[in-house]
């Protein structure tokens, strides 16, 4: 049976994320080379990956090229840094959503688009916090790379708090 995998946030090509959310590379080519080295070590062939949007800040030749290298029947929900759902299933991913669910768990971009009561994973976020209760009951779960060990989560392991989670390369 194949493993289904929950991911955000990896900006690839994206020099100044790096900055921003402090994360330990030292350029652009070597954080795209090990954010992909980490995730086809995790994901095989036949498994299920859904990125929670912000992909890439690349062009679309460089976008493509990144997808091509990545295990994985690859579902992207969008983020504020994606193009449309047309552009992403011609950038070569399987799948391109606004919003998606899988087994029945919300997944969403932004925190702000979950649902009240529920539980939801998400991206957007970064570095700031893993996981957050909102004073509606939703209990909203960050599995961007900047907080999940800069790889894929299986979903089992994305419903426990990163926190426990080494953010270090």
């Amino acid at each position: 049976m194949s493993t289904v995998w929950v991911t955000a946030d990896h900006h690839f090509s994206h020099a100044r994320i790096i900055e921003y959310c402090a994360r330990p590379f030292s350029s652009v080519e070597e954080m795209d080379a090990e954010l992909i080295r980490r995730w086809n070590e995790a994901v095989r062939p036949d498994d299920l990956v859904v990125h929670l949007g912000d992909f890439a800040l690349a062009s679309v030749e460089r976008i493509q090229e990144l997808v091509a290298q990545l295990n994985g029947h690859k579902v992207i929900v969008l983020g504020n840094h994606d193009r449309s759902v047309t552009a992403m299933r011609r950038l070569g991913f399987d799948e391109a959503y606004r919003e998606y669910e899988v087994r029945g768990i919300p997944c969403v971009h932004d925190p702000e688009h979950a649902r009240p009561g529920e539980i939801t994973l998400c991206g957007h976020v970064h570095n700031r916090w893993g996981e957050l209760r909102r004073t509606d009951g939703a209990l909203l779960i960050n599995v961007g790379v900047d907080v999940r060990s800069f790889r894929p989560v299986s979903l089992e392991d994305s419903l426990r708090p990163p926190s426990s989670m080494s953010s270090s390369p």
